[in-house]
């Protein structure tokens, strides 16, 4: 990684604060806590190599980088993309092969995952110099295209705005407090507490 990386956020931040802000506090600021659950585990080991040839076969004819790192200085954002697609257009692919993902729930609950590829688009446009106008999320049922809009571009500039501030403040964001989010979520054992205190 180069030094102008290191000042950069990782772009998973933004999925991670769209899913709930306070999820992407604690990953910002708890240190030595071990946020890797068995079922991302088992996702990072496996599922480049699982779906290279599916990857390969959905950008036919396009040069296809996995796990590509690109930073974009001017979003102040960086990360690996699951693979990248070069040839008659730049596509991101990335990768969700544990999760039933569908149009309507990129509407609701998958939203967060909808932001994710967006950002990854827009750091790939910064890298290409060329406009990404699709990608995809390869799901547990097969890829999801994706069509990258102004509108959506907005909101994940105004995401990252957030996160900015929320670093710059050190502040603890408001939590979700939606329970089926909290029952899964490493940083329960402190979050729920300061939730409670503040209540009270």
């Amino acid at each position: 990684m180069s030094e102008s990386s290191k000042s950069l956020m990782p772009a998973v931040l933004v999925k991670e604060y769209a899913y709930c802000p306070r999820y992407a506090y604690f990953m910002l600021f708890l240190n030595g806590v071990d946020r890797i659950t068995e079922s991302m585990r088992s996702s990072l080991e496996s599922h480049v190599e699982h779906y290279r040839d599916v990857v390969i076969n959905l950008c036919n004819g396009y040069s296809v980088y996995f796990e590509y790192h690109m930073s974009s200085n001017s979003l102040g954002i960086h990360g690996v993309i699951d693979a990248v697609c070069v040839g008659g257009e730049v596509i991101v692919v990335d990768l969700k092969p544990l999760s039933r993902v569908t149009k309507r729930s990129l509407m609701g609950r998958h939203r967060h995952f909808l932001y994710q590829v967006v950002a990854y688009s827009m750091i790939a446009e910064e890298v290409f110099k060329r406009s990404v106008k699709r990608a995809y999320i390869l799901a547990k049922d097969g890829p999801l295209e994706v069509r990258i809009t102004p509108a959506l571009k907005r909101e994940v500039v105004g995401i990252i705005n957030e996160l900015r501030r929320m670093v710059m403040r050190e502040d603890l964001p408001r939590s979700m407090a939606e329970g089926w989010k909290c029952n899964y979520c490493v940083f329960k054992r402190f979050c729920l507490p300061m939730r409670d205190a503040m209540v009270r």
